[in-house]
């Protein structure tokens, strides 16, 4: 690493950091020739003019306790957590969004018809609106690979504030676009691509955020850094269904509805743009990244656009496809090839992203992503990937399907009515006045009256989840992130088949209300379990690793963990749709003792090969 003590100016505008020498922070004149800041420069919240450190090195304990290092780190910390709150937030938002847009055309079929789509109806058009959080969560997982190494090649001060810039364009679009009933599904689809850039976000801040801080809270930083900012998720869950619910002085869009999407579009572009100026006020870049031109800002940010460019292509290959075949027979013909067709889907998606950074990226971020590819040489690599997956998929990935869930499990009820000549059913009544009228004494399925509402608890989970993982991180600090992670993922995978066994016998019922509350304290324990595993994970590979490969590493296997982010909710509608979400829960149960299975050969047994990380 860079000390004030060991540095020449030779390792200014080295980038990879192949010479090994640094700066001479004694000569200031140096330094201020350089466009660097020293440590004590850039302490504090006064506005700066000057953004790079000259010298940073988180393990040096001189620097980090008495020379403001631990000041710098948290300040650009507590920068970090509402961009990627934002990135969160708009990158689930769809989920919101596109029920509201069934909502709608439910009441009123003439309303958000699609008529450049062919105007399609029944379960053609809910297949067609399901389009929208899907693109929205596979660009937002390929994003994430390009994110991986961004840090590395452009600093992580820019992508923090240009990601948050970025995000304000799917926000207006969404309030432009549903403002009109007529509008263009085709927009739509731009606007959900785009909005993945909230989700590839995450990969390249705490990519940023673990070179900031040593290793012995890697945890606590990194949790933070996650736990705080996904809580994007839960806002997005609470206020969004509160703002498109709200007129605002609007007119109904059909009698007696009170929905208005394009409302949801308002919601986070004023934090975006906060959050984006605090980012150029207040965030610092280390000496070794994005030394390009001189270290010019404006080559930096073009180097930025070019990756995200490149990533957005990435994801567009399996936007194509998912809505090539979305009508596909083929692809419907068994629970087993509709899983295979979203496996399939990104697959296409992550060969194709790989070959353009690796074919078509400039030279210079050519050799970057090069650099750090060494890290797929290394098994841990594979390992924590498979492990964090499960952490971030299930975290995620189940609050996105927890509203429809609870709307599935307990929407409806079972009754004894009676059924006339007419074939009019009934709720209640006498058996015996029903069978004098000529009717048939029946027991059918309305919708609950009794009914929680999906939205009403939806951001519970989510938050709870979201809270957890710093406290998952600082246990991961103080007794090893892989015995924490064991004990997490054996409660995690009980808790999951605890769940689908309720579900089973939930859907039975005649009154599934009365095991709302056990459903509720279940889905909490899995939130808390897979959130405190997302800090405990995070942890491992900030101490298997060196800050040179850390953060990809970090960056990495998020990517992979956000294509399963897109995977699980998939697999719960597949479920759902045949009436048997318990074989999800008992499916990821196993697969989460696999996880456990590797952490405890590779990590936690007496002979591990790297136990106690």
């Amino acid at each position: 690493m860079y000390t004030a003590d060991t540095m020449s100016s030779s390792a200014l505008f080295d980038p990879l950091n192949t010479s090994g020498t640094g700066i001479d922070e004694s000569n200031n004149k140096d330094v201020e020739r350089s466009g660097l800041a020293s440590i004590e420069e850039s302490a504090g919240w006064h506005r700066k003019v000057k953004s790079k450190l000259a010298s940073w090195d988180p393990e040096n304990e001189e620097q980090w306790e008495n020379g403001h290092g631990g000041h710098i780190a948290t300040r650009n910390l507590l920068m970090s957590i509402p961009n990627i709150s934002v990135g969160f937030g708009v990158w689930v938002i769809w989920t919101i969004v596109s029920k509201s847009i069934l909502e709608v055309h439910t009441a009123d079929p003439t309303l958000y018809a699609f008529e450049d789509w062919g105007s399609p109806q029944g379960d053609e058009y809910k297949r067609l609106v399901s389009l929208l959080p899907s693109v929205a969560g596979l660009s937002g997982a390929t994003l994430r690979v390009c994110n991986t190494f961004m840090t590395h090649i452009v600093g992580g001060r820019i992508p923090n504030g240009q990601n948050s810039i970025l995000l304000m364009v799917p926000t207006i679009m969404i309030a432009w676009a549903l403002n009109s009933t007529d509008t263009s599904f085709s927009v739509l689809l731009v606007a959900a691509w785009f909005t993945g850039v909230g989700g590839g976000a995450f990969s390249s801040s705490n990519n940023n955020i673990s070179t900031l801080f040593p290793k012995s809270q890697q945890g606590y930083a990194l949790g933070f850094n996650a736990g705080i900012g996904n809580f994007g998720v839960s806002l997005t869950q609470l206020f969004v269904p509160l703002c498109i619910g709200t007129s605002f002085g609007n007119q109904p869009l059909a009698p007696g509805l009170e929905v208005w999407p394009n409302h949801a579009g308002w919601v986070w572009w004023p934090v975006a743009l906060l959050a984006a100026i605090g980012t150029y006020m207040w965030m610092s870049d280390l000496p070794e990244h994005g030394n390009h031109k001189g270290n010019n800002e404006l080559w930096n940010t073009i180097y930025f656009y070019c990756l995200h460019a490149q990533g957005l292509l990435g994801g567009a290959v399996g936007v194509l496809f998912l809505i090539a075949t979305r009508n596909s027979a083929f692809f419907y013909t068994s629970e087993a090839v509709q899983i295979a067709h979203k496996f399939l889907a990104v697959l296409l998606t992550c060969v194709a992203e790989h070959l353009i950074l690796w074919y078509v990226s400039p030279p210079i971020v050519r050799e970057g992503v090069r650099k750090q590819g060494e890290m797929f040489r290394d098994k841990h690599t594979w390992i924590m990937t498979f492990i964090y997956i499960m952490s971030f998929s299930c975290f995620i990935g189940y609050a996105a399907t927890f509203p429809k869930l609870i709307e599935f499990a307990y929407g409806k009820a079972r009754e004894w009515g009676c059924t006339d000549r007419q074939g009019v059913f009934t709720v209640g009544g006498a058996e015996d006045d029903c069978l004098d009228h000529g009717g048939t004494w029946t027991k059918e399925v309305i919708d609950n009256p009794d009914a929680p509402n999906p939205f009403s608890y939806a951001w519970i989970g989510a938050g709870v989840g979201s809270l957890i993982r710093p406290v998952g991180g600082m246990a991961a600090d103080a007794w090893g992130g892989a015995n924490c992670t064991m004990v997490l993922t054996l409660w995690l995978a009980a808790a999951s088949m605890w769940l689908g066994s309720l579900l089973k016998r939930t859907i039975t019922l005649d009154h599934p209300e009365d095991t709302f509350a056990l459903f509720v304290f279940l889905s909490l324990n899995v939130f808390v379990s897979a959130g405190g595993i997302n800090g405990t994970s995070f942890r491992t590979i900030g101490v298997l690793y060196d800050t040179k490969l850390a953060g990809p590493v970090l960056g990495w296997s998020s990517a992979m963990g956000s294509y399963g982010a897109y995977i699980f909710p998939e697999l719960f509608d597949i479920a759902i749709e045949s009436n048997s979400p318990e074989k999800t829960f008992y499916g990821l149960a196993c697969y989460y003792l696999i996880c456990a299975g590797l952490n405890w050969w590779y990590y936690v047994r007496p002979q591990a090969e790297r136990r106690g990380v």
